[in-house]
């Protein structure tokens, strides 16, 4: 079996590499660059990710018709990887972990209006894992 990444992937690969460096990393020293929770505070959040988004690094789980990039399993894997360089660095693309396990529970409509809200970015990854079946319509009819 060939585990190399196709030209496609490795510069997909490296461009993430890239933006974690140059974006994310700088961000890990400052204290200031935390809240009182110890994450990055909404409003630098907000500028990473819309920096992603110029660059076309944003939402690789998402379909490509809801704004993501519409990637594989197998591809969001080597983007994770260049991703998780840096606390900050999911966050900035907004694939934090277990994204699927949160919306693929819930129903096919539900899931997608789930997933148009995380990709669009109404809601953050985080809430997206969170929405457990007996909350769906609650979160889905706001």
């Amino acid at each position: 079996m060939d585990f190399s990444l196709s030209p496609e992937l490795e510069a997909l690969r490296q461009k993430t590499g890239a933006f974690v460096k140059e974006h994310c990393i700088p961000l890990e020293s400052p204290r200031e660059s935390f809240d009182e929770h110890e994450n990055i505070p909404l409003e630098k959040l907000a500028i990473l990710r819309d920096k992603a988004k110029a660059v076309g690094l944003w939402a690789p789980q998402m379909p490509k018709e809801l704004g993501g990039m519409g990637l594989t399993m197998a591809e969001q894997a080597v983007i994770y990887e260049e991703a998780n360089y840096s606390i900050f660095g999911p966050a900035a693309l907004n694939c934090s972990a277990l994204v699927h396990s949160g919306v693929c529970h819930e129903t096919r409509r539900g899931r997608t209006k789930v997933d148009a809200k995380c990709a669009g970015g109404s809601y953050d990854i985080a809430v997206c894992e969170r929405v457990r079946l007996a909350a769906v319509d609650e979160v889905l009819n706001d």
